[in-house]
């Protein structure tokens, strides 16, 4: 489960990079036209993927429990 745990949070640090910082590429490879609410969307979609990413890295230790299940 630690391993699964550690590869996911990687993944969400690597793509809430990418939609926090470099949004219209993101959003080029949707075909999708950026205007400034949809670069402010993208970004805090990134914000959003970073939470997830920390609330997956601390989970990594956790002891079997309903609260490390709700994350899962």
């Amino acid at each position: 489960m630690k391993m699964f745990l550690t590869l996911v949070s990687l993944l969400m640090v690597l793509l809430g990079t990418g939609w926090l910082f470099f949004p219209e590429t993101m959003l080029a490879w949707w075909s999708v036209q950026t205007d400034g609410t949809g670069v402010y969307v993208a970004r805090r979609y990134g914000g959003l993927l970073f939470g997830y990413a920390a609330i997956l890295w601390m989970g990594r230790a956790s002891e079997p429990s309903a609260a490390r299940a709700a994350v899962l």
